[in-house]
């Protein structure tokens, strides 16, 4: 019962919760038993392991539809293959940069993090390899992918009565550890450490330990980071990357759980829907993505979450057979909230995917944003048609992609019961769309398999990337018509965080023969060494961040030892900056990179560390909703914290004078200075006054080509920022929220590429009308 809880618990921790203070005794760190959340389970594929037992221990009887249920008895022969099932054996083995793979016999012991049909839709799901390394799944005919947490998957094929030998290779990467306490910095022992990836797909990594702390290895790319315990809110997630060999630092801050949500589904006719996909969405507090956690509903429709902050909370549910819904309640604390959501008929959408020329194009087509819960993806098949079934009532989003074309999109109003046609048209070719060109060095010799990548700097916005071919040629496609990109190349492999070896800023897209040149690193590119350090010679693994005098950037990381080697370095003057969650944030200005020299910069100490921290509180004595804190430096560079509850709490930092700035809905912003000795823990108490809002409304021409995203920001006479915000632009307009004192107060709004607009805007009681500035090109 205890593994079956935890694994429970482990698909609901995707969430991204604001933190409120608890008050648990002084002592000894907190370990706190696994408790009955719901009596759901997760829906999951049947999984047998070579001894017939099933690979995570949970209950053979939960069925997934459309899989078929295998178990194994003594003395039984072995599974029976119906004609739509086969059967897949996968073994999982390592593969490192040293040795091409580990010698034949025993496998790794890995979860696997998902198993998932191409072309489909399906609930996400966990299982673990026995201790050879090897899980048996029976699954329809079809193509599918197996992945881990850590990144490495594999693609393979399933034919119906036959068993499938699949070799999933798991790569070298990086190692996470981390800390896991409560507000009040005590250790939280047996906290689940959960991952996942832009799918939001989720599994247990690991757990903590009697100290708090947690190490995980290997992970690879990008990935999402989560905290759970059937005690605390589950905490937002962070997202990770390194290169292999690197060492990633994380902290993380949980509270004690304020209520739950309980909910009912019903079909259509007032049944109950048993196994429904219901996927849990708290709103955001912390700047981090809120993130969908899912659940299954049991035999009567009902489902109960986890422990869950205070605050919105939005429910989404899909089943098969069925149309998705979606609701909405406020988690309070000490109560169980409750919600009934009534799935409709589900509707259809069919069509096909062609070219201007008539011919079948293979294409992605998927409503709502790709790869979230809500999302349908069909793939086209070889005649180009398509179809998605079981989508929700009313007016839906849907997208096409095919390789080289520009998405299409379309809205579509879809009736209960009913099908909707939509067949899409891709343009045969679009030179207005690409860009093309060569790469060379500083010779004009060609450089071969080196990449490209042209991006849009603006928010959301896809890169595009390729290798060149042997006579550095390369050509990019499915670009936005009419935009601007950045062109950027590097070395087949390099991390794409560091500085590039060559860089064209605002390339229009449709131009040809662009040449980008590699210039001699002798001449153009120098080298930075140096250890990192705690004060007492200590190695810590922090993240470097360097700011160039060209206003490119880059972020690299230091060894477990501390240790940094960083190579093509572009000459000039570059500032950089070393952090850790443990340590306070320093930073070095002012650094000359020679060409082709390496510049030592010895050992680079961690200040001992202070701390700030405090409460906000209105004038009725009651705090905010919600809040963001910042605590800037005399170089004026911030750390920012939300509101955790009643209270705030800064990341440790350096000795010296600052300035509290506090920003929230409802209230004017307000500043504190306040000065912090090496060991010392100070506490403010803030009190904030009701502001009045203001919208304040920002348009950009319609030629603009200004990134897609505003910010501004407002500051006093002495030019210290009171109140600043961003928001991408819909529509070419952005319309922020403002709460000020009474008077008038300077404005600036800022995007990419010059454009700007300043205005001095009043605030006073009962202005409602918005107002309204209207970027420009700075001259």
């Amino acid at each position: 019962m205890k593994r079956v809880l935890a694994f429970l618990f482990v698909a609901l921790t995707a969430a991204s919760l604001w933190l409120c203070f608890g008050n648990d005794a002084d002592g000894a760190p907190v370990t706190m038993p696994l408790v009955p959340l719901s009596p759901a389970q997760p829906i999951t594929p049947t999984t047998v392991t070579a001894n017939g037992t099933t690979a995570n221990g949970t209950d053979p009887s939960v069925r997934e539809p459309g899989l078929q249920q295998h178990t194994e008895g003594p003395g039984a022969a072995g599974p029976t293959l119906t004609e739509a099932i086969g059967e897949v054996r996968i073994r999982v083995t390592r593969k490192s940069a040293s040795t091409d793979r580990q010698p034949a016999g025993k496998g790794l012991a890995v979860a696997i993090e998902s198993v998932d049909q191409l072309g489909t839709w399906s609930s996400r799901r966990e299982r673990r390899t026995d201790a050879d390394g090897v899980i048996v799944l029976q699954l329809p005919a079809g193509q599918w992918q197996a992945s881990t947490g850590g990144g490495s998957s594999v693609q393979f094929a399933v034919e119906a009565g036959r068993t499938h030998p699949v070799e999933l290779l798991l790569v070298d990467g990086y190692r996470l550890e981390g800390l896991v306490t409560d507000p009040d910095g005590r250790p939280i022992a047996e906290a689940e450490v959960v991952g996942g990836d832009a799918a939001e797909r989720l599994l247990t990594l690991g757990r903590t330990g009697s100290d708090g702390r947690f190490a995980i290895e290997p992970l690879r790319g990008h990935r999402l980071i989560a905290i759970a315990h059937p005690l605390f809110a589950a905490s937002t997630t962070r997202p990770v990357h390194g290169n292999p060999g690197d060492t990633v630092p994380l902290r993380f801050v949980l509270v004690p759980a304020a209520g739950q949500l309980r909910a009912t589904v019903l079909g259509d006719n007032g049944a109950p829907v048993a196994g429904a996909s219901c996927a849990l969405t708290p709103t955001a507090r912390d700047g981090n993505p809120a993130r969908t956690f899912v659940l299954a509903t049991a035999e009567d429709g009902s489902l109960l979450s986890p422990p869950l902050a205070a605050g919105p909370v939005q429910l989404q549910v899909r089943a098969r057979g069925h149309g998705a819904a979606a609701g909405s309640s406020l988690i309070q604390v000490g109560t169980t909230a409750n919600m009934t959501l009534r799935l409709p008929r589900p509707a259809a959408l069919v069509g096909t995917a062609r070219n201007t020329a008539g011919e079948p194009v293979q294409a992605r087509v998927w409503t709502g944003e790709l790869r979230s819960f809500g999302s349908q993806v069909a793939m086209t098949a070889a005649d180009g048609s398509y179809r998605l079934d079981d989508l929700g009532a009313g007016e839906t989003i849907v997208r096409a992609r095919a390789a080289g074309q520009q998405d299409v999109e379309t809205t579509h109003l879809l009736a209960p019961g009913a099908e909707t046609r939509w067949d899409i048209e891709f343009e045969t070719s679009d030179p207005e769309r690409s860009l093309a060109g060569r790469v060379v060095d500083h010779r004009s010799e060609p450089l071969a398999g080196w990449r490209v990548v042209a991006q849009d700097l603006g928010p959301g916005a896809r890169g595009v990337g390729k290798l060149t071919a042997a006579d550095g040629t390369f050509s990019l496609t499915g670009l936005p018509r009419g935009g601007t990109m950045r062109v950027t190349v590097r070395p087949a492999g390099t991390d794409l965080m560091t500085f590039a070896a060559a860089v064209l800023d605002d390339v229009p897209v449709g131009s040809r023969d662009l040449v980008l040149r590699v210039e001699d690193p002798r001449v153009a590119m120098g080298n930075v060494t140096g250890t990192i350090t705690d004060g007492t010679g200590r190695g810590v693994a922090a993240r470097i961040d360097i700011w160039h005098d060209s206003r490119r950037s880059a972020t690299y990381r230091a060894n477990a030892a501390g240790r940094f080697e960083l190579t093509g370095i572009p000459i000039g003057e570059i500032h950089l900056r070393w952090s850790h969650p443990d340590h306070p944030t320093r930073s070095l200005p002012g650094v000359q990179v020679q060409p082709g020299a390496c510049l030592d910069l010895g050992d680079l100490q961690f200040a001992p560390p202070a701390f700030v921290f405090g409460t906000l509180v209105g004038p009725d004595g009651q705090p905010p909703a919600a809040a963001t804190v910042r605590l800037i430096d005399g170089n004026g560079e911030a750390t920012t914290t939300e509101l955790q509850g009643t209270g705030w709490r800064a990341p440790p930092v350096a000795p010296g004078n600052y300035r509290v700035q506090v920003q929230a809905d409802g209230f004017a912003p307000a500043s504190t200075p306040v000065t912090v000795i090496a060991g010392e823990r100070k506490e403010l108490r803030i009190e904030l006054q009701v502001g009045l809002p203001r919208r304040i409304r920002v348009r950009a021409p319609a030629d603009a080509d200004c990134g897609g995203w505003v910010s501004l920001a407002i500051a006093e006479e002495r030019g210290e920022r009171r109140w600043e915000a961003g928001l991408p632009l819909r529509d070419g307009v952005a319309e922020f929220l403002v709460f000020m004192p009474v008077g008038n107060h300077p404005v600036t709004v800022r995007a990419r590429r010059g454009w700007q607009a300043q205005a001095t805007v009043p605030f006073a009681a009962g202005t409602g009308t918005p107002f309204d500035l209207e970027l420009a090109r700075a001259r």
